[in-house]
């Protein structure tokens, strides 16, 4: 704050034009006409692609501006998870994370959303971790009461499927690196660094993905439906090639 005044007292006047226009406009009846409804409202699932691709942009370089984008991927998950948590309409939540640029950030979001609903633990992400997820995750609350409670797990396998391609991303890209001596590795082509938790057998995946179609179809007590079915084999497949990096 102190090098960048300017910065602070911009974000300050914003904030109170949001403010000052939401009151005005409160009062006479026309909050629909507000500024913070035409930028901020939630009742708009694409309208504000402008303003989320700069967002977007924006979290992608704060993650590589200092030393350590992995440091800093963790902190920024930190602060947006819980809005994306509160985002009220799957569309909303889906086109926040397909939209991010940077596969580092997206990763770390999507492991606390997991890590939210899962057994905790302090293991970093790994293809085992991923298979834990699978196995462990609980949906959230607000589809536990919904007779259209296969949604919840369609959602969590397109958000499980989004984690292992953003985390195979991290690994090939080596984007835990800063992007400075990213550039070297690069350009010599160097080999993946895979963790020893990356290191599974394909009889496991096989075993683990069967396991879970089991335990979906007793839960929602029907054949599990084509949309689910598909996601459930795609990953499966993803699975057993992310073992061939």
């Amino acid at each position: 704050e102190g090098k960048f005044p300017g910065r602070l007292l911009f974000l300050e006047y914003v904030i109170q034009t949001l403010v000052d226009d939401f009151e005005r406009t409160m009062k006479i009846g026309l909050l629909h006409k507000s500024i913070a409804k035409s930028v901020l409202s939630c009742d708009y699932c694409s309208s504000n692609i402008k303003e989320i691709a700069l967002f977007q942009k924006m979290l992608s370089i704060a993650v590589e501006v200092d030393k350590s984008p992995n440091c800093n991927a963790d902190k920024i998950a930190a602060m947006v998870f819980s809005s994306v948590l509160n985002l009220p309409k799957r569309c909303q939540r889906d086109a926040f994370l397909s939209s991010m640029e940077c596969d580092l950030l997206r990763c770390k979001v999507l492991e606390l959303i997991f890590q939210h609903s899962t057994i905790p633990t302090d293991d970093p992400l790994s293809l085992r971790m991923i298979l834990h997820f699978l196995q462990s995750f609980s949906l959230p609350i607000m589809y536990q009461d919904n007779e259209a409670v296969w949604q919840g797990w369609d959602e969590m396998l397109h958000h499980l499927l989004l984690l292992l391609l953003s985390y195979r991303n991290i690994v090939i890209d080596h984007l835990r690196i800063p992007v400075c001596e990213r550039i070297n590795l690069i350009i010599k082509d160097a080999k993946p660094k895979l963790q020893s938790k990356d290191c599974i057998k394909e009889s496991d995946i096989k075993c683990r993905v069967q396991s879970f179609q089991k335990h979906l179809s007793k839960t929602i007590e029907q054949p599990i439906p084509s949309p689910i079915k598909e996601k459930i084999e795609l990953l499966q497949v993803l699975l057993l090639t992310a073992l061939e990096i």
